[in-house]
């Protein structure tokens, strides 16, 4: 399998991604370092698509058992 340590040039671009979360508290990806991390963007007020892929993720998360605990899901919201 390759990693990012493999070829270091892998996915840089997102390596420092700082968003403010919901509280106005800035967040880094690597807070979740070790964990395997979804990334989604959306709308607040997206009445199908959204909803319905938190949903799976969700499901997803339930379907791992315990592994699920390393998945994290984060929206962003581009509305």
């Amino acid at each position: 399998m390759t990693t990012p340590a493999d070829h270091p040039k892998l996915a840089e671009y997102a390596r420092k991604l700082e968003l403010p979360d919901g509280d106005g508290r800035v967040r880094s990806l690597a807070e979740f370092k070790g964990k395997v991390v979804v990334v989604f963007f959306g709308y607040t007020q997206c009445p199908d698509v959204c909803p319905t892929t938190m949903a799976e993720l969700s499901e997803v998360k339930r379907s791992l058992g315990a592994d699920g605990a390393r998945v994290i899901g984060i929206f962003v919201s581009v509305d």
